[in-house]
């Protein structure tokens, strides 16, 4: 489901993973971000969770909106996600 990876799972540090994320996105791209859930224990996302809010900022800056999956694939995310 996602198209584009932005490879946070290497902990590139805040910087370099705001680039990442803000090369320039087409309308509709998926990104794709690791939440911690591993079944490895002590996992670091903190980077991830740190730059999350600089990211939406830019966006919106942009006139980007953000939306749920189901609103982008209705027929493709079953109801109890």
């Amino acid at each position: 489901g996602w198209n584009r990876g932005v490879w946070d799972s290497d902990q590139p540090g805040v910087d370099l993973l705001f680039r990442r994320l803000t090369h320039p996105a087409a309308a509709g791209e998926i990104l794709l971000l690791h939440d911690g859930a591993e079944a490895r224990a002590g996992v670091d996302r903190s980077q991830t969770v740190q730059v999350l809010p600089k990211v939406i900022e830019h966006y919106r800056q942009l006139g980007y909106r953000f939306v749920s999956l189901r609103e982008i694939l209705p027929d493709e995310i079953p109801e109890a996600l």
